[in-house]
């Protein structure tokens, strides 16, 4: 199964199609398996949290990425940082190191201390607290 699934239902043009094709560089360079699902106006995605979330709100909030199978972002695409954030990838916060000391989904960003009480969070974080 994908890691990161990014429902959509029209294809991106634009800087939009450019961001995503961006995006699934760098998940491809870090090997994390992602696909993006085109659905049909009306269709509701075969997996069940993604379909049980489209039902609930409806096509406007497509884009939806899930993350491990958990509904993470809705009505846009997610940040590379976010997803390194929610996929607990080693190294790739954005450069403040905080993933080295204990940056994960669980225990928040528990390195640089720049997301606490900060708007906007730190320089490297996705500003996301676990």
């Amino acid at each position: 199964m994908d890691r990161v699934r990014i429902y959509i239902q029209e294809a991106p043009k634009g800087e939009a199609a450019q961001a995503l094709l961006h995006l699934r560089a760098q998940l491809a360079a870090r090997e994390v398996a992602a696909a993006v699902v085109p659905l049909a106006p009306g269709e509701l995605p075969a997996e069940a949290a993604a379909a049980e979330f489209l039902a609930a709100v409806g096509a406007e909030a497509l884009p939806l990425t899930l993350v491990d199978g958990e509904a993470v972002v809705s009505m846009r695409l997610p940040a590379f940082r976010e997803l390194a954030f929610w996929l607990g990838l080693a190294g790739a916060c954005g450069g403040c190191g905080a993933a080295g000391q204990g940056c994960s989904r669980a225990a928040g960003c528990a390195g640089c201390g720049g997301c606490a009480g900060k708007p906007g969070g730190c320089p490297g974080c996705s500003g996301v607290q676990g």
